[in-house]
């Protein structure tokens, strides 16, 4: 029996018309529930709400909650109502949108009707606006046979899809059981990973797994998990990418495997998808918005047998049937059987994959790649921040529909900028409420003006980011720093203000996201100490493990170098021995070198030390804004050609993610341990970090853990195979630390 809810149900086979997707501030969840409770709280009589309905149609069990049902005697017509929350005029819910909302109501009449045996039932499509509590009530009535009729359709179109759909399932399934591993053997450690993979999925575990460069890590994870999904009855694969450059590496893994049978879906951030970025999102201005779901059931069928679906499979298949490459791509997120995604697809705040995960009601298994940066990305995905000055600029010349709310906006920024006396940075117990308030008032304005003035990319950019400010005002919590900057440009007539909420511990956030999947697998060569990353990801149980180097100790050349002292007073006396060494290696071993500095005006000084010695160095440099070009241009240049010294900074975009094996790496020199700044925010970090994980872990977890994950990152440049050999100079007297030591890899020593 093939079971759907009457909203899964609705959304597939009842949606007709344009994409519509202009920028509206929806309520959130718990928005929608307060809503919901207030208008069921406020009905009287014999009214019931959250009334379940279920029935049995052409074959397809449905079931569902009405959000309200009134009983009525025996000769009286009873009442079913749906609630729908929304925010300012009812005018931005396009009628292709109300449409659907009739359907799912409809259906709900109709379950009604063949389980009660009415003749006749009344449908209420309530919508309530969140900021006035106004509700307005569309009522209807409707025979028995009429809302029979209509189920009975949708429910004929939704079981075909389905039937094929678990041909399909059995398909991949059988395909599954026998898929081979593409190489004739493992590499060493190679095989003790895909052991430990498949059973993080075989127990329902989430594992963090610590392997070194070199091991073959993600075909090791990839393939014991496509081997476990017919065996775990798991219904997605979620591969996650911390970095652009994971997803590459997924896709080819996946084409070195080839499984038959399986959907295999590459998500791409929309400005990376979108084919017209000039024209507003919906139909009265984009082409491929214009009957998007008339066409999309036909665009979906050719999308599901096509099965390999990157970004140039899902153009193909879009520019064929007319319509916008990224929502085909959303929409098979819902029939794929491997996902290939970035994290923010799974963890931010209106993450698709979690939603998709939470309504269908799937089993999921996650492996996410470079598991080290999702601290640092699930930070920035509930972190907010918003300057003074844009506002300020776009009133001038602002429609005079959104004047009220930007006056509002500048009078709210002009209060608490003169609250601090002083310029500088200051840090706040919390939000500002009136600017919060006049947040919602703009965000919630702007979005009822550009449902009939849309393109305005300008104030788009502004109602997103207040409607961020709002949502993240509503969550916030010790987790997070509120952070007011006032300074004084230099010929401006007053100070100008920014606000920054800025989340340092986002265990709260996605806590809840280990615990929906069926199990998660963490990997990278660098998760130690564990702890850190269990605590800061709001792990609660967690398989751990660390899996041996396939390096030798004879492959690398290790030196400490304690009698040069780079700590930041004493930096412009060190970069001098510094330069000295770099050059006495290389003319003693010319070769490929990445030198990291711990910031781009350490570097500086070094450039300028090298570049004042006798000899003539080949330098390439890491600048602070490097387009895709240039970073291309920086690692392709070690590549082709050999004999250059590059300066880059530890931690930053040539620190990790780079793979220059044999020749093309032959030296690394790190510099001082590149400890985040002692300043007034990194201690209020490490006052948090005490209380809430534990004394000597504020200076760790703020620190030193960061700092060491960067160093040994950037390290790990140089051995990428078995055969490579090379130089790695540790240039601070703290790398003797016994401390220090045991956050090295052991095999070094």
């Amino acid at each position: 029996m093939m079971r759907v809810s009457v909203r899964g149900l609705c959304e597939f086979t009842a949606r007709r018309g344009n994409l519509d997707n202009r920028y509206t501030p929806a309520p959130s969840a718990e928005d929608g529930r307060v809503a919901h409770a207030t208008v069921q709280q406020s009905r009287t009589g014999n009214y019931r709400a959250e009334y379940p309905l279920e029935g049995t149609i052409e074959g397809v069990a449905l079931r569902g909650r009405a959000d309200g049902y009134r009983a009525t005697g025996e000769d009286q017509i009873p009442l079913l109502e749906e609630i729908k929350s929304h925010r300012g005029s009812l005018e931005r819910l396009n009628s292709d949108r109300r449409q659907l909302h009739w359907a799912q109501l409809k259906v709900y009449g109709a379950l009604l009707c063949l389980r009660d045996g009415h003749n006749e039932v009344d449908l209420n499509l309530c919508y309530v606006d969140i900021d006035s509590d106004r509700e307005q009530s569309l009522k209807q009535r409707y025979g028995a046979e009429e809302l029979i009729a209509y189920a009975k359709q949708l429910c004929r179109a939704y079981r075909d899809w389905h039937n094929s759909e678990q041909q399909h399932r059995n398909a991949r399934d059988t395909a599954l059981l026998n898929i081979s591993f593409c190489y004739s053997e493992f590499r060493p450690g190679q095989r003790t990973l895909a052991e430990d993979a498949y059973k993080t999925v075989a127990t329902a575990s989430v594992a963090m797994i610590e392997a070194p460069t070199g091991l073959g890590k993600t075909l090791g994870v990839l393939y014991p998990h496509l081997n476990a999904m017919p065996r775990h009855n798991i219904d997605r694969l979620l591969l996650l990418s911390n970095r652009n450059t994971g997803k590459t590496l997924w896709r080819e893994a996946l084409q070195q495997l080839d499984p038959t049978n399986i959907r295999v879906l590459q998500l791409d951030a929309r400005h990376n998808a979108c084919d017209n970025p000039e024209l507003a999102c919906h139909g009265e201005s984009c082409p491929l918005a214009l009957g998007f779901f008339d066409r999309l059931p036909a665009a979906r069928e050719a999308a599901a047998n096509a099965y390999w679906l990157d970004t140039d499979g899902l153009a193909n298949i879009a520019a064929e049937y007319g319509i916008c490459r990224y929502y085909l791509g959303q929409e098979m997120a819902r029939w794929s059987d491997v996902i290939i995604a970035d994290v923010n697809h799974y963890f931010d705040q209106q993450a698709l994959l979690y939603g998709l995960l939470q309504q269908e009601e799937w089993r999921v298994a996650l492996c996410i790649d470079e598991a080290h940066n999702l601290i640092e990305r699930a930070r920035g995905m509930y972190s907010a921040t918003i300057q003074e000055w844009p506002t300020t600029q776009y009133a001038k010349r602002a429609p005079s529909a959104l004047k009220s709310a930007l006056t509002g906006l500048n009078k709210a920024w002009r209060h608490i900028v003169k609250e601090q006396a002083n310029d500088g940075v200051h840090f706040l117990s919390s939000p500002p409420a009136t600017l919060v308030s006049a947040a919602r008032k703009f965000a919630s304005q702007a979005a009822d003006f550009m449902v009939d003035h849309p393109g305005d990319g300008e104030l788009q950019e502004l109602m997103f980011s207040y409607l961020s400010l709002a949502r993240l005002s509503e969550q916030f919590g010790d987790h997070s720093l509120a952070i007011l900057s006032r300074a004084k440009p230099r010929g401006a007539r007053t100070a100008r203000g920014e606000l920054a909420l800025q989340n340092i511990d986002p265990s709260e956030h996605i806590r809840a996201r280990w615990q929906a999947c069926h199990s998660a697998l963490l990997f990278s060569a660098t998760l130690q100490p564990f702890e850190y990353y269990r605590d800061l990801l709001g792990i609660e149980e967690v398989v751990l493990r660390a899996i041996d180097s396939p390096f030798r100790r004879d492959q690398l050349e290790l030196r400490v170098v304690s009698d040069i002292d780079t700590r930041y007073q004493y930096r412009r006396q060190s970069v001098h021995s510094i330069a000295q060494r770099i050059a006495w290696q290389y003319c003693r071993k010319p070769g490929n070198y990445l030198v990291y500095t711990p910031s781009f005006a350490y570097q500086q000084l070094l450039q300028e030390a090298l570049e004042a010695l006798p000899q003539t160095l080949p330098l390439v440099l890491q600048t602070p804004v490097m387009s895709e070009a240039a970073r291309a241009e920086f690692i392709d240049g070690f590549r082709q050609q050999r004999g250059r010294i590059g300066l880059a900074t530890l931690g930053g975009i040539f620190g990790e993610g780079i793979d220059l094996p044999g020749d093309e790496l032959i030296g690394v020199t790190i510099i001082s341990l590149g400890l985040p700044p002692f300043d007034d925010f990194h201690r209020r970090v490490e006052d948090y970090f005490s209380h809430r994980y534990g004394g000597a872990n504020g200076y760790r977890y703020t620190y030193l853990f960061p700092a060491m994950r960067k160093v040994v990152q950037a390290a790990g440049r140089l051995l990428r195979s078995s055969s490579d050999q090379g130089l790695i100079e540790l240039i601070d007297p703290r790398f003797e630390h016994d401390e220090i030591k045991t956050l090295l890899p052991a095999w070094w020593f």
